[in-house]
């Protein structure tokens, strides 16, 4: 299998809705991350629309007038990350992109994205959204970005990390008293993928003098400390983080 896959995609300014702070700059933090080990594609609305064609042609650009699997192909992992806006309509969760949050073509399905990726048979996909799972009225559904790849017979293993519970927001703090913007749920990832702190290290792992973040131990460390992070500015919010790859390589 080749190196594994981490796409970032932000979009802080939809039409019609509010500029979010912060967004460029988790995701610009969290790619330079990612690119330690990972092959990344970013993604972002800063000089140019963020649009599903722009996403799938980056993806599996035309060759001879057909998509070329390749970049996704032979994959141990891919990591999907997006911030921005979102709308939760059960069981999914919609990501909106610059056309903004009525065209449906430009609006992404977390849920359909991930199952069409599986088809280009990863052994494992994690898909980490920091965008609000509020209700909404919608026309259409949305999005799964790629073909799926016919012939697929995989079941990836899949970590899925909701910034937020079913229903409810997450929040962008904007720049104060000389303090950058940010995003609660995306400055706690980076801090627990990043800065080792004894309490997001695995301590099934440490038992054998391995000392790494897990998915398991990442899920406990957000569910844990993104809503004393948002307490600490006045808001609320609870990640939800479902946690599917196993041991060893999780």
């Amino acid at each position: 299998m080749g190196k594994p896959l981490f796409i970032g995609i932000a979009v802080h300014k939809p039409r019609y809705m509010a500029t979010l702070p912060g967004v460029l700059e988790a995701n610009d933090r969290i790619c330079a991350w990612a690119g330690r080990n990972y092959d990344v594609v970013q993604i972002d609305d800063r000089t140019a629309p963020v649009t599903v064609n722009r996403i799938r042609e980056t993806l599996t650009p035309n060759h001879e007038d057909e998509p070329d699997p390749t970049l996704l192909l032979d994959r141990d992992r891919i990591v999907v990350y997006f911030c921005g806006h979102g709308i939760a309509a059960w069981p999914d969760q919609y990501w909106i992109l610059s056309p903004g949050p009525n065209q449906s073509r430009d609006r992404i399905s977390a849920n359909a994205f991930r199952d069409v990726l599986a088809s280009y048979d990863p052994l494992q996909i994690a898909f980490i959204s920091d965008a609000c799972r509020s209700s909404g009225v919608l026309s259409g559904t949305g999005d799964p970005v790629v073909d799926r790849l016919e012939g697929s017979s995989r079941n990836p293993q899949k970590d899925i990390f909701y910034s937020c519970r079913e229903g409810t927001s997450s929040f962008a703090m904007p720049a104060t008293g000389g303090e950058p913007a940010y995003l609660i749920f995306s400055s706690v990832l980076m801090k627990a993928l990043s800065a080792p702190d004894g309490v997001n290290i695995d301590p099934l792992l440490s038992q054998l003098n391995r000392h790494a973040v897990t998915s398991q131990s990442l899920s406990d460390y957000l569910e844990d400390n993104v809503p004393a992070a948002a307490l600490g500015v006045g808001r609320q919010q609870a990640p939800q983080c479902d946690p599917g790859f196993r041991p060893l390589n999780h």
